[in-house]
């Protein structure tokens, strides 16, 4: 895990942990949809997800809230959460670089030990481990 400056986590206040491989896992779902055809991105996938470029869709909406939330996490009520648009299938990859670089500079900066996510608040550690679970599900669907 990688320490980050600004929550708190167990007794050590103003730290949290970034899951180790969750940079990684990004880089990863990024390079798989920059590189993919246009036919394999639109593919039919089983499962919850229609398509490649739709499991990349996934994981944006996930990377988006999860920053939101971080970002707005001192407003005493919960924010106006962004829609992230649908993008063209073979920009899908490049969404997702953005917003994963959105999250990384949320949790890079002073994050609180509570979010707002969609559901009210939670811990920020576990918003990155639900992050996390879902790319790991979106990086198998690729």
């Amino acid at each position: 895990m990688v320490c980050v400056a600004g929550a708190q986590t167990g007794s050590v206040p103003g730290v949290t942990a970034m899951p180790d491989d969750l940079p990684t896992v990004l880089a990863n779902i990024v390079a798989a949809l920059r590189t993919m055809s246009p036919g394999r991105l639109a593919s039919t996938l089983p499962g919850p997800t229609t398509s490649r470029a739709d499991a990349g869709r996934l994981i944006a909406r996930a990377l988006a809230l999860a920053a939101q939330g971080i970002e707005d996490a001192e407003s005493p009520a919960p924010p106006a959460w962004r829609t992230v648009p649908d993008v063209a299938d073979l920009v899908v990859g490049d969404q997702v670089n953005v917003l994963a670089h959105d999250l990384a500079v949320a949790v890079g900066g002073s994050a609180p030990a509570e979010v707002w996510t969609p559901d009210g608040r939670a811990p920020l550690a576990d918003v990155l481990r639900d992050v996390l679970a879902t790319a790991r599900e979106v990086r198998r669907l690729l």
